[in-house]
């Protein structure tokens, strides 16, 4: 049994319809306010596109979103088009299959191109560009767990039982 629909369970009155495409993959879904997902997908299963318009005529587009996979199933490229010039995000990735690189772009310019320092088992050891840029770094058993001791934003500590308790 899969869900088709959602309803307002007070009111009885249907909030969305759901529509799939083979098992677990949803094709659409209607929304009582007046607009409608569409999904796309490649032949493994993963999203390839999503839409989203409003289901009055004529239709008006609101959100439009591709995206592309590597082989391993990493996210390679998401780009939104809905108006103006295409807004893009690509990543990198390293022989691990970790993000290592990513970069977005208005149209064909580069805005922000952010790399990311990791460790062997894949910390991040420090971020170049972007939000967060700076040194991570991770002490004692909070290495263990994987548990950032400082980052550029914030100092943290743990309990023993890898808790967070404090973060300044």
């Amino acid at each position: 049994h899969r869900l088709r629909g959602i309803k307002d369970q007070g009111a009885g009155a249907s909030l969305a319809e759901i529509e799939y495409l083979g098992p677990g993959r949803e094709r659409s879904r209607a929304h009582s306010h007046g607009t409608r997902a569409t999904f796309g997908y490649d032949v493994v299963g993963q999203i390839t596109a999503s839409t989203l318009s409003t289901t009055s005529t004529p239709s008006a587009l609101l959100d439009r979103r591709t995206f592309a996979w590597d082989r391993a199933g990493n996210k390679r490229e998401q780009v939104d088009t809905r108006v103006g010039p295409p807004r893009k995000r690509t990543h990198a990735y390293d022989s691990l299959y970790r993000m290592n690189r990513s970069k977005r772009f208005s149209g064909a310019v580069l805005q922000e191109e952010v790399v990311y320092d990791l460790d062997a088992p894949g910390n991040r050891t420090s971020v170049t560009g972007g939000f967060g840029a700076g040194s991570y770094t991770l002490t004692g058993d909070d290495a263990l767990v994987h548990e950032y001791t400082t980052t550029p934003l914030d100092t943290r500590s743990y309990d023993g039982n890898g808790n967070l308790t404090h973060r300044q």
